[in-house]
């Protein structure tokens, strides 16, 4: 039985100390029927011409260059010429677990309603954190991102998607992962596959302020209005399910009042009664 290819996406622009540790989680995969592409993102510095040159000699891996445009025209540059049936794109610090690829394979052929599988994330480098078990819901997804670019997809729907929005330097990943939901797909989250995120000055989590998020959150919102309004009960019910401090969950209400734009205003915290508290008044 012939083995479903994957093509193994990597964009690189300042990280390249880092990119010889992410070559070495894919080639200690699991799974065997796998192409790479590492793409220069238009670093022309010594030492990334020097590692790009060294790359080159590699036959496992395909090089390309581009004029430095971002992490979404680098991945669109590659993925438009790979030839993988399921795309993984892997920044170039951080790690795959040995068995993602094996694992997501299985989940994207066993279901075709999935759309996108991903791994549980794990810190490393300038901060480490205890790791924390994450489910996934619609509602929850739509407050708040905790996927990695690094979820398996379908290069078919990238197709019908349009790709990773150019638009966008920053949250592109979630901006696509709404995509694949809007085609009527699932997402299916591995709760005991992780994935290994380097935190460093250059990260992009370390480099983005409030603004620049929630310049991006508004874009992805408008984009996605329709997606928000369908989900909008879903939203409100994992709003309010914690079991949190009331300012915690205030601010979660003012930031959906923010993207509703007031169109759809919702109810403060302790507008919220339950059933045995009406009962009891």
């Amino acid at each position: 039985m012939t083995l479903p290819l994957v093509s193994i996406v990597i964009p690189c622009f300042q990280v390249w100390k880092y990119l010889n540790e992410a070559l070495q989680s894919v080639f200690n995969q699991s799974y065997p029927a796998m192409e790479i592409w590492v793409v220069n993102d238009g670093c022309t510095t010594e030492a990334a011409i020097r590692a790009f040159n060294e790359l080159k000699k590699n036959p496992r891996i395909h090089c390309l260059s581009i004029e430095q445009a971002g992490p979404s025209v680098a991945r669109n540059a590659a993925i438009t010429q790979a030839k993988g049936k399921y795309i993984v794109c892997l920044d170039a610090d951080d790690l795959l677990h040995p068995e993602y690829i094996d694992r997501s394979v299985r989940v994207l052929e066993d279901d075709s309603r999935i759309g996108l599988v991903a791994p549980q994330i794990r810190l490393f480098g300038d901060l480490n954190a205890a790791p924390f078990e994450q489910t996934f819901s619609i509602g929850s997804f739509l407050i708040d991102n905790y996927l990695v670019v690094s979820s398996m997809f379908r290069r078919e729907d990238w197709k019908t998607i349009g790709g990773f929005d150019q638009d966008l330097r920053l949250a592109e990943d979630y901006d696509f992962f709404h995509g694949i939901l809007r085609l009527g797909r699932t997402i299916w989250l591995h709760n005991d596959v992780p994935f290994y995120y380097r935190r460093h000055e250059f990260s992009t989590s370390s480099q983005i302020n409030f603004q620049q998020s929630l310049a991006a959150r508004r874009y992805i919102f408008n984009k996605h209005r329709e997606l928000y309004i369908e989900h909008l009960d879903r939203i409100l019910d994992e709003a309010f399910k914690s079991r949190r401090e009331n300012m915690e969950q205030k601010s979660t209400i003012d930031w959906l009042n923010v993207m509703l734009r007031g169109s759809l205003p919702l109810p403060e915290p302790n507008a919220i009664v339950s059933p045995t508290q009406q009962q009891m008044g």
